[in-house]
C-alpha cells in the first residue's frame, strides 16, 4: 500500500469528488479488502466534519498549502504528521463533547429600555433609546437580532455593527381634507318641439273598385322652421306631398319639420271607392250578340243603361250574359253608348258598350 501522506490525500480526493473513474474504482476495490483503508476514511470524515463544524476549514486549507509548498522538503512528513494528529484530537474531542451535551449557542439579546410613547391628537412617535451594552456567549457572525416592541408587542428585527442603534419614529401619513369639486351648472337645452303644431289640407283622389289607384295630396302645410317631410302610416318619410297607387280605406298623415318635430294632420284621411267604366267594342246586333262573362258562382244582375242613365235592359244570370241589342219591350235599342253594371253579393262591375248598324 501507499505511504500514509499518499493515503491520506487520496482519502480526501475520495471525500472531495475528485478522483476521476478509474482512480474511484480501484479506491473501493482497495476498501473492500482494507480494513486499515477503511478505518483511515470513517476517521477522515469524523474530522472533517469537526472542522465544518468548528469553522476550521480554512485552517486546514492553509496547512494544506503550505505542505505543498514544503514538499521539497525533508521536514513535510513531521509538519504534516503534526498537524493530523493535531486535528484528529480536536476532532475527537468535539465528538466526544457533541455526544455527550448538545452544544446550545445562544442568540445574543439586546437589552433596551421600555420605549416611552408620547401621545397627541395628530399621531404617536416612540423616542430614540439609548442601546444597553450587548451580552454574547460566544463570538458569533454580524446576524439579524430580533427585538421585542414593548409597546405594540410587534418584533422590529435590528442589525448589530457595533453602532448605536436607533428606532426611527413612525411617520404617520398626512389625510388631507377631501375637496369638494364643483361642476359647471348644464343647462339641458330648450326642447324645440315645444308648442309647435304643423297643420295642412288634405285632399283625396278616389280609386276605382278593386284597384290601387287612389291618392292623398297635402296642401297648404304651417307650423314648424320649414323643410317639411311627410308620411302615411304605412310608408316611409318623403319630401314629395302626393301619395299615390292607395287602394281605398282611411290613411293618417304625419309631417316633420327640419328640427324633427312631428305632428299628426287632422286625424285620418278617406280614400274612396268608385264605379269606373271599361270601354267595350261595339257590336251590331243585326249580325252578331254581347257577351259578357260571369266570374263567380253566385246570381249576379246585369243592368244596361243609355247615355242618359235610363235603365234599358236588365236580367239575372250566374253563367254568361248574353246581350242581343234589344230593350225590355224587345224593340232594337238606337245606336250608340251604353253603360253595364253588373251587381252581386260579392261583386261589383261596370264598364260600356257601344251599338253600332
Amino acid at each position: 500500500m501507499k505511504n500514509n501522506e499518499d493515503i491520506t490525500q487520496l482519502i480526501d480526493r475520495y471525500l472531495s469528488g475528485d478522483l476521476n473513474a478509474a482512480e474511484l474504482r480501484t479506491f473501493k476495490q482497495q476498501l473492500a479488502t482494507d480494513t486499515n483503508l477503511a478505518k483511515e476514511l470513517e476517521l477522515e470524515r469524523v474530522l472533517q466534519k469537526a472542522i465544518f463544524d468548528n469553522g476550521l476549514l480554512d485552517w486546514k486549507q492553509a496547512i494544506q498549502a503550505e505542505t505543498a509548498s514544503l514538499k521539497k522538503q525533508k521536514r513535510v512528513k513531521k509538519i504534516v504528521s503534526a498537524a493530523v494528529v493535531g486535528l484528529v484530537a480536536i476532532a475527537l474531542v468535539t465528538w466526544f463533547a457533541t455526544k455527550q451535551t448538545p452544544k446550545v449557542i445562544p442568540s445574543p439579546v439586546i437589552e433596551i429600555e421600555q420605549l416611552e410613547v408620547v401621545k397627541t391628537k395628530e399621531a404617536t412617535a416612540p423616542k430614540v433609546v439609548e442601546e444597553k451594552p450587548v451580552e454574547t456567549v460566544s463570538p458569533v457572525p454580524s446576524k439579524t437580532i430580533v427585538v421585542m416592541d414593548t409597546v405594540k408587542k410587534t418584533a422590529s428585527p435590528l442589525v448589530l455593527k457595533g453602532q448605536p442603534v436607533a428606532i426611527k419614529p413612525v411617520e404617520t401619513p398626512k389625510v388631507e381634507a377631501q375637496k369638494t369639486i364643483e361642476k359647471p351648472l348644464v343647462v339641458a337645452p330648450a326642447d324645440p318641439c315645444v308648442n309647435v303644431v304643423i297643420s295642412a289640407d288634405l285632399q283625396s283622389t278616389a280609386t276605382c273598385e278593386g284597384k290601387q289607384e287612389g291618392s292623398i295630396e297635402v296642401k297648404n302645410v304651417k307650423g314648424g322652421n320649414g323643410k317639411y317631410m311627410y308620411k302615411l302610416t304605412t310608408t316611409s318619410w318623403q319630401q314629395a306631398t302626393i301619395f299615390n297607387q292607395l287602394p281605398a280605406g282611411n290613411y293618417r298623415v304625419e309631417a316633420k319639420d327640419g328640427n324633427g318635430c312631428i305632428s299628426v294632420i287632422n286625424n285620418t284621411v278617406e280614400v274612396n271607392e268608385k264605379v269606373c267604366y271599361t270601354p267595350e267594342a261595339g257590336f251590331n246586333p243585326d249580325f252578331e250578340t254581347w257577351e259578357y262573362p260571369i266570374e263567380t258562382t253566385e246570381v249576379a244582375k246585369m243592368s244596361i243603361y243609355n247615355k242618359v242613365g235610363q235603365l234599358v235592359y236588365q236580367a239575372e244570370v250566374n253563367d254568361i250574359f248574353v246581350w242581343d241589342g234589344r230593350d225590355a219591350k224587345g224593340q232594337k235599342v238606337p245606336l250608340g253608348l251604353y253603360k253595364y253594371l253588373l251587381e252581386s253579393a260579392t261583386t261589383k262591375k261596370a264598364g260600356t258598350v257601344t251599338v253600332i248598324y
